[in-house]
């Protein structure tokens, strides 16, 4: 009976994430506007799209290393099976607030008695991109500010302190897992969390550093991807700008409460409002923030349906 409910839950599952993406496709209202724009491109521009989907594996691949990192004190797992943990997460974050249902499909490749501990590692590996987003893209939110309206910065300064002082913190916290972990180990009060943080006592300084710097690595390669959107829908803006307005960009979204679902819409109106700042054309940002969407986020959806499916109860 567990069992049929199991594959139940994963056809239906699979069923919805289908439907709403043909829903998507189906009810754009902007077909016209972006083939009309496309027509008018360069072949040469086409390069900058080819260097985005080259650039779709060595983003995941990083996130697949991380989490093998992240899981290698609690069950080995090879860098192939990592990937397709991660690729599962996206389709079950699909669907959840701040993609907080990744969880699920990483956890479904380790053995049944570590998933438990699986969901802890996995926000851990959101507060690993958290902190990568927040320290790069905090001073960039300041200077994209100067350099478009200084009249901005006094009123921020309250929010910039506050931001940089949870930063701090949360670094701190995040340095601080193993020595949090050896309490709950020694701990009689709480036999359930004990379950679920005592493994993170394994850990080292020098784990989460290593797993930090992967995180960066693929922040990195994300940017990279943003930029070579930017310039297939023909957005030129100048480097210094561009990477403070990218940083920004990404801050922007991950403050924002969404379902990763809505998540093409808050990019593209971000997209709009800080790249169109510096004198780009509004449309083409907007549709170069839900390009980057389609491909990094709906791409591993596809696949990760298919990997769900294929996945067996354990």
């Amino acid at each position: 009976m567990q069992k049929k409910f199991y594959i139940f839950i994963k056809w239906a599952f699979a069923i919805v994430a289908y439907a709403f993406l043909a829903y998507k496709l189906f009810t754009f209202e902007h077909y016209g506007e972006l083939w009309a724009g496309i027509k008018l491109f360069d072949i040469r521009q086409f390069t900058w799209l080819a260097a985005v989907f080259l650039l779709l594996t060595p983003n995941w691949m990083l996130e697949a290393r991380k989490w093998q990192l992240l899981t290698k004190k609690t069950e080995r797992i090879s860098l192939k099976t990592s990937f397709k943990a991660v690729i599962a997460g996206v389709s079950t974050g699909f669907f959840t607030p701040n993609r907080i249902g990744e969880m699920a499909g990483r956890v479904l490749y380790l053995s049944s008695e570590n998933r438990r501990k699986g969901v802890v590692l996995s926000l851990i590996s959101g507060v690993t991109m958290t902190l990568t987003i927040f320290y790069t893209g905090i001073p960039a939110l300041v200077a994209f500010l100067f350099f478009t309206d200084t009249s901005f910065i006094g009123n921020r300064l309250v929010y910039f302190s506050v931001a940089i002082f949870l930063t701090v913190l949360l670094l701190c916290i995040y340095f601080l897992l193993p020595k949090i972990g050896k309490k709950f180990a020694e701990s009689t009060k709480f036999p359930k969390l004990k379950t679920f943080f005592s493994h993170l006592k394994d850990f080292k300084a020098k784990d989460l550093f290593s797993i930090l710097c992967v995180a960066l690595a693929r922040y990195a390669v994300a940017c990279v991807q943003m930029y070579c959107t930017l310039r297939f829908f023909g957005i030129n803006i100048e480097f210094p700008y561009c990477v403070a307005a990218i940083f920004s960009n990404y801050l922007l979204i991950t403050l924002t409460p969404t379902f990763s679902f809505s998540e093409g819409a808050v990019r593209g109106s971000y997209a709009a409002l800080v790249f169109g700042a510096f004198g780009a054309n509004p449309i083409s940002c907007a549709f170069a923030g839900l390009c980057i969407w389609l491909i990094n986020t709906m791409l591993p959806v596809l696949f990760g349906t298919f990997f769900i499916l294929k996945t067996k109860k354990n």
